[in-house]
């Protein structure tokens, strides 16, 4: 439960971001917020330094996590009048909370940020100029880096590898070879395709890629590296996940069964 003192801070919070933003944020940031206590403070740290970090909204969505994060949040409500902090009763998974998050977004584009993920300092910069100035496009994507090391920063760690950087097509996606961590896309995407599957835990944004490529989406790719994604095994973004990504790779080959046989099919 709330303390005085804390429903006051969320009131200031959402008054100051009322007055901030009477003007369109270029960007609304997304975070999902479930056991990661270890990975809070020394993600908002990293985020914050975002050169356009002051032009955006950020929306944290607590989904009844049962570890310590809310007051590393409320404290970086203090100093961020442009976060935004909600709590949820239950956890609803990632893409409900995702899409609580986008219901109440005021920006032009989206993007999400997930825990385990590190910036470099100008990449919301670059993706956002770059969709303004390709305005024929949905969604912009960039390329990351993999690392075992947790907690680095773009640029800290030592050990990094890059994985295959497909471009976003259906037969990519068909492939689960999509932009799976730094896109930054146009609002209006929901409008002309909707939102995240909520029965999806783990293959939601692929699934919506597909949903929306499929139905004539346009998209690109910036060719540079963006961020850092951390991938060993306390991963909070990817917790023992082959068995429930087998179910969900299955439930997309059954949704858009037509488009997989195509990609099967030889050149």
């Amino acid at each position: 439960m709330f303390s005085f003192n804390k429903i006051k801070l969320v009131l200031l919070t959402t008054l100051t971001h009322i007055l901030l933003f009477s003007a369109e944020p270029k960007v609304t940031i997304l975070t999902y917020v479930y056991k990661g206590e270890k990975n809070i403070e020394h993600f908002l740290n990293d985020i914050t330094k975002q050169t356009i970090y002051s032009d955006c909204e950020h929306i944290l969505i607590n989904a009844d996590s049962p570890e310590n994060e809310e007051p590393i949040i409320l404290n970086y409500c203090k100093t961020y009048p442009n976060i935004r902090y909600l709590k949820l009763d239950t956890d609803p998974g990632q893409y409900s909370a995702w899409n609580r998050g986008l219901l109440m977004s005021k920006g032009k584009y989206i993007t999400s940020a997930k825990l385990d993920f590190r910036y470099k300092h100008d990449s919301l910069e670059k993706l956002y100029n770059y969709i303004e100035e390709n305005p024929d496009i949905d969604l912009v994507y960039s390329n990351i880096l993999y690392t075992n090391e947790e907690n680095k920063s773009f640029g800290e760690a030592r050990t990094c590898f890059s994985p295959p950087n497909k471009i976003l097509s259906i037969e990519n996606l068909c492939k689960k070879q999509g932009p799976m961590i730094q896109p930054l896309w146009s609002k209006k995407l929901h409008e002309k395709f909707g939102l995240f599957y909520p029965n999806f835990r783990l293959l939601g944004d692929d699934e919506l890629w597909l949903r929306a490529t499929i139905n004539g989406a346009k998209h690109k790719r910036l060719p540079e590296f963006t961020g850092i994604y951390y991938i060993g095994d306390s991963n909070v973004s990817l917790p023992r996940r082959n068995d429930r990504e087998r179910i969900e790779k299955k439930l997309i080959q059954s949704m858009y069964r037509k488009h997989f046989k195509i990609c099967r099919t030889p050149n």
